[in-house]
């Protein structure tokens, strides 16, 4: 079995701004791009835009915040928390 990744450049790190969201469009799909950054620890973390509760691209708009230790973005809509590192 092989695993194949395929990157692809959506904006420069000076187009993130820390702590926050930004949205691209990817092939056609909304993309949440966040930066976290805390003290000189700093990680980028992709998700897709759409919550799949509220129904709407509106995850980039979302808060981030860590429940556990593990970074989450909270939607804007009815509040549902989703991990960053696993998705869940």
């Amino acid at each position: 079995m092989t695993t194949q990744n395929n990157w692809i450049t959506v904006c420069s790190d000076a187009d993130l701004v820390n702590n926050s969201g930004v949205c691209a469009l990817v092939n056609k799909q909304q993309i949440a791009i966040y930066k976290i950054k805390s003290g000189n620890d700093e990680q980028v973390f992709a998700s897709s835009n759409w919550c799949p509760f509220g129904k709407a691209n509106v995850l980039y708009r979302g808060l981030l915040g860590s429940v556990d230790d593990k970074k989450v973005i909270i939607s804007p809509l009815y509040k549902q928390r989703f991990c960053l590192e696993t998705g869940a």
